[in-house]
């Protein structure tokens, strides 16, 4: 009769529960327990370009999976709000623990340099896996527009071209003295003996700063003249070289 009256409430019971009996009585016979370890650990990721490339801060999405493009030298920060265990961010197996905040928050600062996947974990779960696409700052490329040419008030005109992928910081124009073969003492003058060719001194070298228009554009066209005709160097043969520098201290040549 006891036994009855068991089976009476329960039926009571999934008549009272309705639609949601079967739920309640899970709940009742496998309780769940996770309550307790607080909220799921949540990420959140920003990635900062170098200054000099001008690109803007970029907030990542963890639910995406495409490919992550990445100027090399990017700042990434990243925050991990919950979670029982110590976050980690993984860079082609490289792991790097989060630094503790307080009890429930964690943040890490890493500078990405190469890699092709970047992972970040708390305890077993995943919270984002990107596959990683490294943007390489390429040097400056940098030619002769037109040939030197002279002035009918007799200066002297340099005119390139140049580009590079996130701005030119400097363009200049270098001259000196070419190489200079000096017969050896030793070396009797017509027994057919290669002359060796000794460099200029490094201290010959004649700097001119040559202009861009607009400052740090990525690409230029631009002429600059110079009045050379006091120089002691004015009426010789000499070497000409066009160079530029990015904000990385890159050079073209």
């Amino acid at each position: 009769a006891a036994r009855s009256v068991v089976f009476l409430l329960l039926a009571a019971g999934l008549f009272v529960g309705g639609l949601e009996a079967r739920e309640r009585l899970n709940r009742a016979l496998v309780p769940d327990f996770s309550a307790g370890a607080g909220p799921a650990a949540e990420l959140e990721a920003w990635l900062n370009p170098p200054d000099y490339t001008g690109l803007p801060p970029v907030k990542l999405d963890a639910g995406k999976t495409e490919p992550l493009r990445v100027a090399q030298g990017s700042s990434l920060m990243a925050r991990v709000f919950g979670g029982r265990d110590v976050p980690s961010m993984s860079i082609d197996g490289v792991t790097t623990p989060f630094k503790i905040i307080d009890e429930r928050n964690y943040e890490l600062n890493r500078v990405v340099e190469a890699g092709a996947r970047l992972v970040v974990s708390s305890g077993e779960r995943t919270l984002a896996d990107w596959p990683l696409q490294i943007i390489v700052d390429q040097p400056p490329t940098i030619d002769a527009d037109q040939e030197p040419t002279v002035t009918p008030r007799q200066a002297l005109r340099l005119s390139y071209k140049a580009a590079d992928d996130y701005g030119l910081a400097r363009v200049w124009a270098e001259i000196r003295l070419p190489k200079i073969k000096k017969r050896s003492a030793n070396v009797p003058a017509n027994d057919g003996a290669k002359a060796p060719s000794l460099p200029a001194p490094k201290a010959e070298v004649l700097s001119l700063d040559l202009p861009i228009s607009p400052p740090g554009a990525k690409e230029a066209r631009e002429a600059g003249f110079f009045d050379l005709t006091p120089h002691r160097w004015a009426g010789r043969l000499v070497m000409l070289n066009f160079l530029a520098r990015d904000d990385k201290s890159q050079v073209g040549k």
